[in-house]
């Protein structure tokens, strides 16, 4: 009963042991990440979920310590996409190497990376070598880039998605920590008529696997496909929509985000 009542009045002082976002609007919605939850970040390719999980995660580190493992991207791209976000440089300016033109502050960079609670490591597509990195550390996020690419020693690449999957749900539960994954969404978006929002249904998953996430988010840009402008006429130029398709703690909801010229981030849409 004391323990109980211990909860109660975290609650009350609205803790309920949540993560925030660097996004205002998205902390408005849903408050922050909860721990033990699975969460899904999903998307065509292109989008940009690559660069709002690592916008994410360097947001999270200035409070809790993230864990980044990248199977999306090679080392290289990883690390500029990383430079181009703290030091605020665009994305394309980092990879030709035209940002030591600018004003560029190597030392700034290395002390915000080793100051921040940002861990990345590339290519562990092995779950149980996640496990052990995670159990007896003081994690508070995990994101996976990418998560299809994940296995488990196992000839069924299904059930090996399957599996991992579940072995990722047990590990935030038991470690209470939240657990962040990217994945894609099927290439029957594309034959679709009309704006080409995906839904639940289009994950690239299986089907068993969606009850084991407690949210789901889309991320969609109708730029992408050459729509200029939404149903209300409004532009629809450099703005990204993300939404939730699943939400086992709340409501479902949709919040615009900016993309800049150079794609290195994402900011509020006022």
């Amino acid at each position: 009963v004391a323990n109980r009542l211990n909860q109660h009045r975290k609650y009350k002082a609205f803790d309920y042991n949540l993560i925030s976002s660097p996004f205002d609007k998205l902390n408005k919605n849903m408050k922050g990440f909860l721990r033990g939850e699975l969460v899904l970040l999903a998307s065509r390719p292109g989008m940009g979920k690559t660069t709002l999980a690592i916008q994410l995660a360097l947001g999270f580190s200035e409070h809790y310590k993230v864990l980044f493992n990248s199977l999306d991207n090679n080392k290289d791209w990883m690390i500029d996409k990383v430079i181009s976000q703290i030091q605020g440089s665009g994305f394309n300016s980092v990879v030709t190497g035209d940002f030591l033109k600018e004003s560029f502050d190597f030392d700034t960079v290395i002390r915000q990376l080793n100051t921040q609670n940002f861990d990345m490591i590339f290519d562990v597509s092995d779950v149980d070598v996640l496990e052990k990195k995670i159990e007896g550390s003081s994690y508070d996020v995990l994101i996976v880039d990418w998560f299809q690419k994940l296995s488990i020693d196992n000839d069924d690449s299904e059930k090996k998605l399957t599996d991992a999957i579940v072995r990722l749900k047990k590990i935030a539960e038991k470690n209470n920590i939240a657990v962040i994954l990217t994945g894609f969404v099927g290439w029957q978006v594309e034959e679709r008529g009309g704006d080409k929002r995906p839904i639940l249904s289009d994950l690239r998953c299986p089907e068993e696997t969606e009850q084991f996430f407690d949210k789901v988010f889309m991320l969609y840009r109708a730029d992408y496909y050459d729509i200029t402008e939404d149903m209300n006429g409004n532009s629809t130029k450099n703005l990204a929509e993300l939404y939730l398709v699943r939400n086992k703690s709340g409501d479902l909801f949709s919040i615009n985000l900016k993309v800049d010229d150079n794609f290195s981030c994402f900011s509020q849409d006022e």
